[in-house]
């Protein structure tokens, strides 16, 4: 248990995501990224738990940003393993915006979310345009999205 009283969560990863995605130097994501495509892999064991999903015209992707330390190392957000509650905003970086209003990939519990457009499902592979995730990323769970 936590000082809080609340339990350590374990989660097992569903797969993981293949992209040309990438830790940045910059802290701003660009519009373009947004626009890329890229292939959410599920265990091809859990292929049957997919059946159906080419109904959704989007899906929420969660998946675990594993390379979130090095990432806000490299942009000088803090040391690894220490949490941002907050980004320097503004020209000249003295205002404060704080890290859950933002899509930053450093949250304090590593989770990301994307709601993603599905250009194609073949077998357990998952194409899809708009997912933020950096190759490798683990990811957590799959659900459709009605708009």
């Amino acid at each position: 248990m936590s000082d809080r009283g609340w339990e350590p969560v374990t989660l097992v990863p569903l797969g993981q995501v293949e992209s040309d995605f990438t830790l940045s130097d910059s802290p701003e994501y660009s519009r373009e990224a947004y626009h890329r495509e890229s292939t959410v892999v599920i265990d091809p064991e859990l292929e049957p738990a997919l059946t159906g999903i080419e109904g959704f015209s989007h899906l929420i992707v969660l998946y675990y940003q594993h390379r979130k330390d090095e990432w806000q190392e490299r942009v000088g957000w803090g040391k690894r393993g220490e949490r941002i509650l907050g980004l320097p905003t503004g020209p000249d970086g003295s205002g404060f915006r704080g890290i859950l209003t933002t899509r930053a990939p450093a949250r304090p519990s590593g989770i990301g979310l994307a709601v993603v457009e599905l250009i194609e499902r073949r077998g357990n592979r998952l194409r899809v345009k708009g997912l933020d995730a950096i190759d490798g990323s683990p990811v957590l769970d799959v659900r459709g999205y009605m708009l």
